[in-house]
Parts: C-alpha cells; sequence; structure tokens
C-alpha cells in the first residue's frame, strides 16, 4: 500500500499537468469556435507517433494529405450523383467505391517508403476529420470554410502535445515527477 501511496504522489503533479492542458486545450478550442475533438485526436496522435516534433510535423502532413483524399472522394462522390439517375441501381455503390478508391490509394502510396507506413493511420484519421464534416451539416461548405476548421484544431492539438512533453520532461528534471523518458523534446 506504501509503494502505491508514493506512485500516487509521483505523478500526482503529472495528472494536474495532464489536465490542466486538456483544460486549456477545450477552453481555447471553444474560444476559436473551433471542434474539440479535433484537437484531442491529434494531441493523442502525437504521442501515437512517438512524442517528438518531428513526428508530430510529419503526424500533421499526414493529416492534410488523409483531408485531401477525403475531398477528392467527396468530389467524385457529387460528380457521380450528378450525372447519374436517382434510381439507378449502381447509385448505391458509388460511395462504397469512393472508400475502395481512397483506401486503396492511401495504402498503395504510404508503402511505397516503408518509414511511411507508421503515418498510415494518421492519413486515414485525416480522412475521418473531414468525413466526419459531413456529419456537421458542412458537407456543401466551401472547401476554404472548411480547410481552416479542420487544420487549425490538428495543429493545435499537435502543439499542445509537443507542449504536454515539454512541461513533463521539465517535471522530471526538476524533481517534481518521474516522467517517463521516452518523451524526450527534440
Amino acid at each position: 500500500m506504501k509503494k502505491v501511496y508514493f506512485k500516487v504522489i509521483s505523478i500526482f503533479p503529472i495528472a494536474i499537468s495532464v489536465g490542466f492542458m486538456t483544460f486549456i486545450t477545450a477552453w481555447f478550442c471553444l474560444y476559436m469556435g473551433w471542434t474539440v475533438w479535433l484537437s484531442f485526436l491529434s494531441w493523442a496522435l502525437y504521442f501515437l507517433h512517438g512524442g517528438t516534433a518531428q513526428k508530430g510535423l510529419s503526424a500533421f502532413v499526414s493529416f492534410l494529405y488523409g483531408i485531401i483524399l477525403a475531398q477528392f472522394a467527396i468530389w467524385y462522390i457529387e460528380f457521380l450523383f450528378s450525372i447519374t439517375q436517382q434510381e439507378a441501381w449502381w447509385n448505391d455503390y458509388i460511395i462504397p467505391s469512393s472508400v475502395f478508391i481512397v483506401a486503396a490509394i492511401i495504402t498503395l502510396t504510404m508503402r511505397i517508403n516503408e518509414s511511411w507506413a507508421s503515418f498510415i493511420p494518421a492519413v486515414y484519421i485525416g480522412t475521418v476529420f473531414r468525413f466526419a464534416f459531413i456529419d456537421l451539416s458542412l458537407a456543401n461548405e466551401n472547401i476554404n470554410k472548411i480547410v481552416p476548421d479542420l487544420v487549425f484544431p490538428i495543429l493545435f492539438g499537435l502543439v499542445i502535445g509537443w507542449c504536454t512533453v515539454t512541461l513533463l520532461v521539465f517535471l522530471d528534471k526538476v524533481g517534481l515527477s518521474q516522467w517517463h523518458r521516452r518523451w524526450e523534446v527534440e
């Protein structure tokens, strides 16, 4: 029991720091009018991809790639629906075919270089970010309006990820907590 008590005491500053960072993230996103969950997902992916600034930037580029692919898929869907009859039997296959094309392109392009393969989840999440805006009734909005609403919260989440690592490494260096050595600031 004593060991658990000391462990809780040693990680308490980490818990408070991460809680404070989530508060800042939620408040700032709401203040800016951004969708909060986009920042939280990109923050989590910052750690999934190694918790470094360089890998965070690579994850950001992967998100953007996924958003662009999803936008092309949306244009593909709109185009096919516009040239077909409303009751055509193949209309049921337009959306699944767009998902097939996007998945094939992601797999093909991200496997060209083996080091890119670890960013496949970030690309898929980028596509999900874009398609999620359909559920948020923003599907027919101009792409110039949607991209900032996607890009800025994603970028902010990655910055918060970097700030979290920086803060926790600092707490470790000053002896206030024991942070896992895997996360180092570059």
